[in-house]
């Protein structure tokens, strides 16, 4: 007897209606997967702030004073007055023997070295050795040589005299140094360190705007003038001087341009210069590659995430005086300038 054997399987159609259909359940799972990737890169993100945060504890507690911005350096090679916090507290991030190898003379390579040698020697190992707690997971950069940095410390809201600053405005400050009695305003509420980074993801460069006029002093909405598109995508527009170096270019450089910020512009905001490249007045603005906003450490070493909706009062009012600022006068730019001042009198406890 013959015997017929049915044959099962997928006809055309509906193999192409099972594509689609795992084609729909990709596209909706994959956005998810992103989120999902970023939450755990901006969680490690943060978790840096808080090690950064935690040894300049660590730092005040051994010496009942926070570091100096730019205080240590060797000043016979003039660089005293350009090396960055982030050095001081090397001991204090499981990193004694590069800050032992800094602040001695050493021999590498056959190459003598001075104790705090040029920040920009070339072929300096621990110049070019990269941190990793000081670098982003969610941001690309390929900078080659000198290591970058991706997070700087907070100056508050000045902008005038920003290099040798008569008092404290922000817990950092020129070669001043804060103590836990000036901070006023309370450890919880007063910004400590926050990203620098570049406000896009695969920049392997975060330029900034130098040798702009003076009127942005005067009115900081000034610089959004030198850009084009928006928060999460602007760049600057063609034909306006950028640094070379780059905001975050080097984790030792303590100079403005690269490694401080000011709470004026609200975060993921652009920055500039005044007459001049790094070390000189200027808006700094943090930022940072996730989305809507960027990292921050507190005082109290607390971290928080503060997005660039931010109330930052009235971008147009110009910058505060010397003599303002040391009167303790009320920050212009709303909750983000009172955040990023140790003693203006007004406490934000909400972000």
């Amino acid at each position: 007897m013959m015997r017929i054997r049915n044959s099962v399987g997928f006809t055309l159609v509906e193999l192409l209606v099972v594509i689609a259909i795992i084609g729909i359940l990709l596209g909706m799972l994959l956005p998810n997967v992103r989120r999902v990737g970023e939450a755990s890169r901006r969680t490690q993100c943060q978790n840096n702030l808080r090690q950064i945060a935690l040894a300049n504890l660590n730092y005040e507690s051994a010496h009942m004073c926070f570091p100096a911005c730019t205080g240590i350096g060797n000043s016979d090679l003039g660089s005293s007055r350009r090396m960055s916090g982030f050095v001081a507290i090397m001991p204090f991030l499981e990193a004694s023997n590069i800050y032992e190898q800094i602040s001695k003379p050493s021999v590498i390579d056959g190459v003598a070295y001075p104790a705090f040698p040029q920040l920009q020697t070339v072929g300096y190992a621990p110049w070019e050795t990269r941190i990793p707690g000081f670098l982003c997971p969610s941001l690309t950069d390929e900078r080659e040589g000198i290591a970058p940095i991706h997070y700087g410390l907070c100056i508050g809201d000045r902008a005038r005299n920003v290099g040798s600053p008569e008092k404290l405005r922000g817990g950092f400050g020129g070669s001043l140094r804060c103590k836990f009695d000036d901070i006023t305003d309370g450890s919880s509420n007063t910004i400590m360190a926050g990203e620098v980074g570049s406000h896009i993801d695969k920049a392997s460069e975060n330029p900034y705007a130098i040798n702009q006029p003076e009127s942005i002093l005067e009115s900081p909405s000034e610089v959004f003038a030198l850009t084009s598109g928006d928060d999460e995508g602007w760049t600057y527009s063609k034909g306006v001087a950028l640094g070379a170096v780059g905001r975050g270019g080097h984790w030792a450089d303590g100079r403005a341009g690269v490694a401080l910020f000011n709470t004026i512009l609200s975060p993921k905001s652009p920055s500039a210069a005044v007459e001049g490249s790094v070390g000189v007045d200027g808006i700094y603005s943090a930022s940072g590659p996730h989305p809507g906003g960027a990292g921050f450490a507190r005082f109290d070493g607390s971290v928080c995430f503060i997005g660039s909706d931010i109330d930052a009062g009235d971008s147009s009012s110009p910058t505060l005086t010397e003599e303002q600022l040391a009167d303790g006068a009320t920050s212009p730019y709303g909750a983000w300038g009172a955040l990023g001042a140790i003693n203006d009198g007004v406490v934000v406890d909400e972000y």
